[in-house]
């Protein structure tokens, strides 16, 4: 019967055939300044000598209670860590972007410098003996003589995305390991602070970036609660003068609500499950700083939009590693089992924990994709049995996204997925009354997804020309020769 519904619906969303642009509504919530004042945060941070986000390096028994699986991976990933080269990102891989478009080349040797780092530090504080001290060192002065922290695609923009994933693996360096680091080589406390501050939090308090949303009725994405949650983690582990520190998480906390204020009320998350990790996901991130360096004062984790931007996730779930993919989402996400075993726990969901649980029973620990968190978390939810969350069916209104499986609480039989919504989402292809079909917990119908990103991907004259965006390559119709028409604003990624 769930399934005959759903068909009816997809039907009439099919062939209606409107891409209506909808309206960015502002609920005006303001779910932490409305009821944390700056006053009172400078009140709740005063006791910050008590903070600490992360069990310190000399908690040797701390760090050697993990289990013999996450110890052994950490310390294999940091010695092959050893041996990695710092070598210098050649000019014309950053031309190469603006030659050809190319994303890929640039981006590889950028992303392996922080992820070595981090596997470094990790191995560091998992063994406690200083091997990794020299290398770590390298690493901190290659990243500080970059001559920018953000991507070429993202080369107009100051504060990107990866100018705040850079401070805070940078801050987590300063503050865990700093006065050690310092013995080695004078004065790198100072030099990662001072970049830190330079580079991001003063240009964030100073400046005006479109992902503050400052503009009324403006469409926010995963960029606004993404660079906050690392602006939060800096502005905590390095900002030394108490003032500038409560009047930076203050401003901060503004924009998020500010991002809050403007998300559908149904908890959904237009974007999909892949970019959920940086939109809700981040946004637990920078709640849990919030809550950890208060005192537990500042929560939000009893209100229904919250609890629903948790949900989301575990909703658009399938079968094995298949979440549902509209948009530029991938079929197969790399889930981060710390950030849902975590939001679960904090907003009372079973069923997420359980799921948090689940994957981490069904996925190799890997390491460092979780951080320092994720160490932690992953050995507390392999304690926890687990389920899969095989969810009967699932209406988002706001969003327009449903699902229905044809035997509640298992992979067997169909499942199905389909969206209405609109045009103008975030990550948004050409696809409304778009859907996919499972059989068995595998594709049957499915969502081609998205390509490799290009320099095109996101330009308006470009992006539409691309297959993976057109309505004609969705389980959409083309009607006189007309596919489905396109917004024309692009959200830069």
């Amino acid at each position: 019967m769930h399934l005959l519904r759903f068909w009816t619906v997809l039907f009439l969303i099919q062939f209606t055939y409107i891409s209506v642009f909808a309206q960015v509504k502002d609920y005006r919530r303001n779910l932490l300044t409305g009821t944390c004042s700056q006053e009172d945060l400078s009140r709740y941070l005063a006791t910050l000598k008590q903070f600490n986000l992360y069990p310190a390096y000399d908690d040797r028994k701390t760090w050697e209670s993990l289990s013999a699986e996450v110890i052994k991976t950490n310390v294999t990933q940091g010695d092959s860590a050893l041996n990695y080269s710092w070598i210098e990102i050649a000019d014309s891989l950053q031309r190469g972007y603006k030659l050809s478009g190319n994303r890929v080349d640039f981006e590889t040797l950028y992303f392996k410098r922080r992820t070595t780092l981090n596997q470094l530090l990790q191995a560091e504080l998992i063994t406690g003996n200083g091997k990794y001290f020299n290398s770590i060192i390298l690493g901190v002065e290659t990243i500080l003589n970059e001559k920018g922290w953000n991507i070429p695609a993202h080369e107009k923009i100051e504060v990107d995305l990866f100018v705040g994933e850079t401070s805070n693996l940078l801050a987590e360096v300063y503050y865990l390991l700093g006065n050690n680091l310092e013995k080695k080589s004078k004065g790198i406390k100072v030099k990662i602070r001072s970049a830190i501050q330079q580079r991001f939090l003063i240009p964030v308090m100073n400046k005006d970036f479109s992902w503050m949303g400052k503009q009324p009725n403006q469409k926010l994405n995963n960029w606004t609660p993404w660079i906050i949650s690392n602006w939060i983690s800096s502005a905590l582990l390095v900002e030394n003068n108490e003032l500038v520190q409560v009047n930076s998480i203050y401003k901060a906390m503004g924009y998020l609500d500010n991002f809050l204020n403007r998300y559908p009320p149904d908890g959904g998350c237009d974007e999909g499950p892949d970019y959920w990790f940086r939109n809700g996901g981040s946004l637990f991130t920078s709640l849990d700083l919030l809550y950890k360096a208060s005192g537990g004062k500042i929560s939000v984790y009893d209100n229904l939009l919250i609890k629903g931007i948790g949900a989301y996730i575990y909703k658009a779930y399938i079968s094995g590693s298949y979440f549902m993919n509209f948009g530029d989402a991938h079929p197969k996400p790399n889930p981060n089992v710390d950030i849902i075993y975590r939001f679960g726990k904090s907003i009372m969901d079973s069923t997420m924990v359980n799921f948090g649980a689940y994957l981490a029973k069904n996925r190799h620990y890997r390491g460092y994709g979780g951080g320092i968190n994720g160490i932690f978390s992953y050995d507390e939810a392999l304690k926890i049995k687990g389920k899969a969350p095989y969810q009967a069916s699932f209406w988002l209104p706001d969003i327009e996204i449903f699902s229905a499986r044809s035997s509640p609480g298992s992979n067997k039989g169909f499942y199905l997925a389909g969206k209405g919504g609109n045009n103008g989402e975030n990550h948004n292809h050409n696809d409304v009354g778009n859907y996919i079909v499972f059989y068995n917990g595998m594709p049957f119908i499915i969502d081609a997804g998205v390509e490799t990103y290009t320099k095109a991907t996101f330009q308006k004259q470009s992006r539409y020309t691309i297959w993976t965006m057109q309505s004609g390559y969705h389980t959409l119709p083309t009607i006189n020769d007309t596919p489905q028409g396109s917004r024309t604003e692009i959200q830069i990624n």
